[in-house]
């Protein structure tokens, strides 16, 4: 394989179980230039009550891996120390025991 083809091989950078998810990272992504692109998206909103039949794959060239893996860290640390992000996940912690208390008093 030549170094021009190894350059343009397209990998599976990540996947995801949601749309929401798979299109934020695309996202992230193109704004730092990185071009990418997702597949399966379609089938799994079509199968949304089982997401991990269809996952969706976000692609890039190999060769913007590296670049990619730096800007996800960057992305993913500043999500992980959101207050809007803690204050959804205590929410949602919250609401899945108060379902798990309902459903275990039936």
């Amino acid at each position: 394989m030549s170094q021009k083809e190894e350059q343009d091989k397209i990998i599976v950078f990540r996947e995801y179980e949601s749309s929401i998810d798979a299109n934020v990272a695309k996202t992230k992504l193109d704004a730092y230039d990185v071009p990418c692109f997702l597949t399966q998206e379609n089938l799994n909103n079509l199968m949304a009550q089982n997401p991990f039949l269809f996952r969706i794959k976000l692609h890039i060239f190999s060769n913007d891996t590296d670049r990619a893996k730096k800007y996800w860290m960057t992305f993913l640390i500043a999500t992980l120390q959101s207050p809007a992000r803690i204050a959804s996940q205590r929410k949602l912690s919250m609401q899945t025991a108060e379902r798990g208390l309902t459903n275990s008093r039936r």
